[in-house]
């Protein structure tokens, strides 16, 4: 949904077909919100700023929610659970952290 007065996007939704079944039910599905999967008003700048910071603060812990939800959201609904032990190291997590705030090839090399 969009916000045309500010131009802010205020969330948007993830849909998904699962195609791993017998073909039977093939309908779209609606799965969370960007902002109900990160506990956000909007998809302002301050928003996904702000949740961005909150990524690279919890770098190093293994168990945030914030984390889960951005590994989880990366294979929406893949054959029922998601291997969310992928990316469970810094390293990994700060390359994020440096796609996700770097605009130009130098700024990512930079990071």
């Amino acid at each position: 949904s969009f916000r045309a007065d500010t131009s802010t996007i205020l969330d948007y939704d993830t849909t998904y077909l699962n195609l791993l079944g017998d073909g039977a039910d093939l309908t779209w599905k609606k799965g969370p919100s960007f902002c109900q999967s990160y506990q956000l008003e909007d998809l302002g700048f301050g928003s996904v700023n702000n949740l961005v910071q909150d990524l690279n603060n919890s770098i190093a812990d293994m168990d945030s929610p914030l984390w889960r939800a951005l590994l989880y959201r990366q294979h929406v609904y893949v054959r029922g659970d998601t291997d969310l032990t992928a990316c469970q190291d810094v390293p990994c997590r700060r390359e994020w952290v440096c796609t996700l705030t770097a605009i130009t090839s130098k700024e990512y090399a930079a990071c």
